[in-house]
């Protein structure tokens, strides 16, 4: 990318995220003036059911990424070269994906989308232009891509199902979470055109062409890793299928009673 091309990108990077922080900021002063706790809308409550989706998003994250590393390998992509184990290195990279993740929920999803639900009154369109803006700021990163923004965006999407859904952030940052720690720090892989200083459990190499692998960027930039956001967004719809059927609440304790008397 031509450095006057890359300054530019870093501007409206920087011009990005002071808009972001400034619109998430007059989202919590309309709740405030509203009488409306921000956990409420936002879902931050610490429960039983918090851990519950929490492991689900991280069960989701881990095996789209570990999909798309395998379809990679049977195609003769990537081919692992050696492994290696360092606990201080995974407990590092796991404690810093996982805040990375809660605050970029929080941020993008949790107050710019709810804020965008807000003032354009239609969630498909909020859902469409926080997707964009998401994507767009990945843009500056090293070894960008058109088909990277658009992957990123498409995965802004994702987390905003897991989001809008749930109506809580745990889903999306377990997804978010094991995303990127499963794609950097296990298998090794770049993060968005960043590179692990001490590499991953698994180092290999990558081959054939970028628009497939993603090449420097990482699998994000690539087709492989696309299809396997569309694999995880099914896998999201399966949860809440399967959630809602297992809720107690579809079946009051008072009514089981009532139908297991005898008439008469």
């Amino acid at each position: 990318m031509p450095s006057g091309a890359l300054s530019a990108a870093h501007l409206l990077k920087i011009v990005g995220n002071l808009s972001i922080f400034t619109f998430c900021a007059v989202v919590l002063i309309l709740w405030k003036r509203a009488h409306i706790d921000p956990r409420k809308p936002l879902g931050l409550v610490v429960d039983r059911k918090m851990a519950i989706e929490f492991c689900v998003g991280t069960l989701i994250g881990a095996l789209a990424m570990l999909g798309t590393a395998s379809i990679e390998s049977a195609l003769g992509l990537f081919q692992v070269k050696t492994f290696s184990l360092s606990g201080h290195h995974i407990l590092k990279s796991a404690s810093s994906y996982l805040i990375t993740g809660f605050f970029e929920e929080l941020i993008f999803r949790g107050l710019f989308l709810s804020g965008l639900v807000m003032l354009v009154r239609q969630r498909w369109l909020a859902v469409g232009l926080m997707a964009a803006i998401f994507g767009g700021l990945h843009g500056a990163n090293p070894h960008a891509t058109t088909l990277s923004v658009f992957s990123i965006a498409l995965g802004g999407m994702v987390y905003a199902e897991a989001y809008l859904g749930s109506k809580r952030l745990w889903l999306g940052t377990g997804i978010h979470f094991a995303w990127n720690f499963v794609q950097g720090p296990v298998l090794g892989f770049a993060v968005s055109g960043g590179v692990m200083p001490w590499g991953g459990l698994f180092t290999g190499s990558v081959n054939g062409p970028n628009w497939v692998t993603g090449g420097s960027f990482g699998p994000e930039g690539g087709l492989i890793c696309i299809g396997f956001r569309v694999v995880a967004a099914a896998l999201i719809l399966v949860w809440f299928h399967l959630s809602n059927y297992l809720n107690p609440r579809r079946f009051p304790r008072h009514r089981l009673i009532q139908a297991d008397r005898p008439e008469g």
